[in-house]
């Protein structure tokens, strides 16, 4: 009797734990899914979501979506079709794909959803695929979306962060079983991800390498010497194989662009930039910059903690090599120039690499549940607050920019434009400074030669 008492009790608590995981985890993706549909409603709140270059590359994919079609309103004459593999085809076929079936307009916005969705949730995958046993920390990855190169209207390379995210998950839960469909799908996301920026591909390569390394010694201390071919050499067969569209890129474009190093950096511009986490930011604005000097002072203190009490049992494991590829990261950083072969802004790019990295480092490192609570809070506040500051600019935007598009009445159907604008962007209607740091009138016009069929010269 007494037997089957203690039975049932120990299934009833089994029970009851397992119960409370699952309540839990609903409560989980609950949050998850309410995050991922506010940080969407600004894209689809406003008419046109303003950014400097989302225009343009709206109305290269206009372009492509009729280039076959005889009846397409606007005079090829003007364009030619690059038909060569370079980077930054993803969204630019994905959106000509969409308007076969929607207006221009909405197939912005669905990209651009999908974006924002797909960001936090590779950040999700990437963690549990480091640490199965992770939670909520991950809501840190929403942080990343509304950054700077987002409102500049680079959504290639936005969507490359999720990706390489991806590509890191995907190599940790198959590590130890690379097989060929293992090897074919990682081929796959090489493809995607090199077709989103090529820049960001060799970064997620080198990232995977350091991984690879770190995960082989690691099973070598564990006194398994075999699998070096598995281990190494296997993981980077499938990634290799983009390495010749990089180089026929680079041959192809790279002599037609300057090479150009930009001022040498001081420690005190590398200290406002951490400090201040600017890339994260569409504005020089000073409540913008004290959130993110705020954010910055958060993930400071997360790290000193994590790595003080790892110091005190002097224990390391092979996911902690993400901070040594990190720290390779903020070294190319250092040494990349400001443009190459067509690529512009590289160090601001390069540098949202290490910060990406060592939050996804945060998000598997085994924290107090208390602390991981107001850690992801904190930090999911804040970001929060910076969409909020966005939406606010949006807010006085969207007028203007309706000003704007009421010039397309004065234009006549399939002809040709030449824009020139004297707007400063960065002044609100009542002559305020709002120290933008991108400009939504920049392409503005090729939104006004999509609706009416024009040639636009800008």
């Amino acid at each position: 009797m007494g037997t089957n008492a203690v039975k049932w009790t120990g299934t009833r608590a089994s029970s009851l734990l397992s119960s409370m995981h699952r309540s839990r985890g609903i409560g989980e993706k609950l949050i998850l899914a309410v995050l991922l549909v506010v940080y969407s409603i600004p894209i689809w709140w406003f008419h046109h979501f303003p950014s400097q270059d989302g225009p343009g590359h709206l109305y290269n994919a206009y372009l492509l979506s009729g280039w076959w079609k005889s009846s397409f309103p606007v005079n090829r004459g003007f364009f030619a079709l690059n038909r060569a593999p370079v980077p930054n085809w993803l969204t630019t076929g994905l959106l000509a794909l969409l308007m076969q079936v929607m207006t221009p307009a909405t197939a912005e916005k669905v990209v651009l959803t999908l974006y924002v969705i797909f960001l936090p949730l590779a950040m999700r995958y990437a963690a549990r695929s480091l640490r199965s046993s992770s939670r909520y920390i991950y809501l840190l990855g929403f942080l990343f979306i509304y950054n700077y190169f987002f409102h500049l209207g680079m959504l290639n390379f936005c969507v490359s962060l999720a990706w390489y995210l991806v590509f890191i998950g995907y190599w940790a839960r198959n590590r130890h079983c690379l097989g060929f469909r293992q090897i074919l799908i990682l081929l796959c996301l090489t493809l995607l991800f090199y077709f989103s920026n090529g820049l960001s591909y060799f970064i997620g390569l080198l990232t995977v390498a350091v991984l690879s390394v770190a995960s082989f010694f690691s099973e070598y201390h564990r006194g398994n010497l075999t699998g070096w071919w598995e281990k190494l050499v296997r993981p980077h067969i499938g990634l290799l194989l983009v390495v010749p569209l990089s180089l026929s890129y680079l041959a192809l474009h790279g002599p037609y662009y300057d090479w150009s190093r930009s001022s040498p950096l001081t420690w005190g511009d590398i200290s406002w930039m951490f400090s201040r986490l600017t890339v994260l930011t569409a504005a020089n604005d000073n409540i913008d910059l004290r959130i993110t000097h705020a954010v910055a002072a958060v993930l400071v203190l997360a790290f000193g903690l994590k790595c003080y009490s790892r110091m005190k049992v002097r224990k390391l494991i092979w996911t902690d090599s993400l901070l040594i590829a990190a720290l390779l990261q903020f070294i190319l950083y250092l040494l990349a120039p400001e443009a190459a072969a067509g690529v512009g802004l590289i160090k601001a790019r390069i540098i949202l690499f290490p910060l990406l990295t060592l939050v996804l480092w945060l998000t598997v490192q085994p924290f107090k549940r208390t602390f991981t609570v107001i850690l992801t809070f904190a930090v999911v506040f804040a970001s929060l607050a910076l969409v909020g500051r966005d939406v606010n600019r949006y807010v006085w935007q969207a007028p203007m920019l309706d000003q704007f598009f009421a010039a397309a009445d004065h234009i006549e159907r399939n002809s040709t434009i030449l824009p020139l604008s004297f707007h400063q962007a960065g002044y609100d209607p009542q002559g305020r400074d709002r120290k933008l740091k991108y400009d939504p009138f920049l392409h503005a016009t090729e939104l006004i030669a999509i609706e009416k069929g024009l040639v636009d010269l800008n």
